[in-house]
């Protein structure tokens, strides 16, 4: 994979661009036809970052016909609005269980930035800067599974990855043995440009995340290729998916304990609280929040399993106790 060129090779290429004191990644596909966009970046990304390294890869705007969107985080879809201003022939690609929250930023924040408060009573409030990166725009096509593009030269493949969201998407380039995965894998933190962990991996829907990290060691890849965390090749590729198998698997474990130790029950955010100090090497004042994310993941799993209850406090939020089949091992 090549970062810069000053030739018109085909290939797969990674754009940069800061995101605060994170990278944000985006992968150009590019091949002997048409060229394949993997997401779109914050408002501003595309003219900004991608752009110029296409004016320097020699490589017409025209002919980027498909902008893949991975999935409903602003860092991802914000440049939406970009995508049909600047890409004359392109025509954004998601899925459908992310589509809403991209065209709309009002479902974005209920079924997403702020998609706790209902049923948790967690919630920041309006996140300003959300809103200040996003521009909405219109997902084109909406798919439901798997994917193939033809690029002329060879075909890629659009595959489905969900567990941080539920219609997360990758792009499969299979004759440079690289695969685009945005978010879909977390690791055990998720970095600062500097490589220091920023905050908890955000997976949201265990079983699926899990099964995603599984799927991509079958694939055999070549490179992982990431947004955040740059490239893994060789063995730093598998000890990334089992460090990312591993976190989860211990914080499911953590919750589980957690769950049955709270006598009188507990909520989401006071198992946060609980947890934070324990997991991980990221700055506690600021990564209570996004921890929640993989926190309800595992209770909703947990009690899918009979592991764990549900119940309502005097405010009809949810809170958690032992299982019958729990309290019976």
């Amino acid at each position: 994979m090549s970062t810069t060129t000053n030739s018109a090779d085909l290939g797969v290429y990674r754009v940069d661009a800061p995101l605060g004191d994170r990278l944000s990644s985006l992968y150009l596909f590019v091949g002997r036809d048409r060229s394949v966009l993997f997401d779109s970046g914050i408002d501003g990304t595309i003219p900004t970052y991608l752009i110029p390294f296409a004016r320097e890869l020699g490589l017409p705007l025209s002919h980027i016909e498909l902008v893949v969107i991975s999935h409903c985080d602003v860092d991802h879809f914000g440049g939406i609005g970009d995508v049909h201003d600047y890409l004359p022939a392109a025509r954004v690609v998601a899925h459908e269980l992310d589509a809403d929250a991209m065209e709309n930023f009002d479902a974005f924040e209920r079924d997403r930035g702020r998609s706790f408060r209902l049923a948790y009573g967690y919630d920041e409030g309006p996140d300003e800067w959300s809103r200040s990166v996003v521009r909405e725009g219109w997902v084109d096509r909406r798919l439901t599974g798997d994917e193939q593009i033809d690029l002329g030269d060879r075909v890629v493949e659009i595959i489905h990855l969900p567990g941080h969201s539920r219609g997360h998407l990758a792009v499969l380039d299979p004759e440079y043995g690289t695969l685009a995965i945005g978010d879909a894998i977390l690791g055990d933190a998720v970095p600062l440009a500097s490589g220091a962990p920023a905050f908890p991996p955000t997976y949201r829907f265990e079983r699926s995340y899990l099964q995603s990290i599984e799927r991509v060691r079958d694939l055999d890849v070549a490179s992982i290729v990431t947004a955040h965390y740059g490239s893994f090749t060789g063995p730093e590729a598998t000890r990334f998916l089992n460090v990312s198998r591993d976190f989860a698997l211990d914080l499911r474990a953590r919750v589980l304990t957690a769950v049955r130790d709270a006598r009188t029950g507990v909520g989401l955010e006071e198992l946060a609280r609980r947890l934070n100090p324990e997991v991980g090497s990221w700055p506690k004042h600021t990564s209570m929040a996004a921890l929640v994310s993989p926190i309800a993941g595992h209770l909703e799993q947990l009690e899918s399993e009979g592991l764990i209850r549900r119940d309502r406090d005097d405010s009809s939020f949810a809170v958690f106790h032992s299982g019958e089949t729990f309290d019976k091992a």
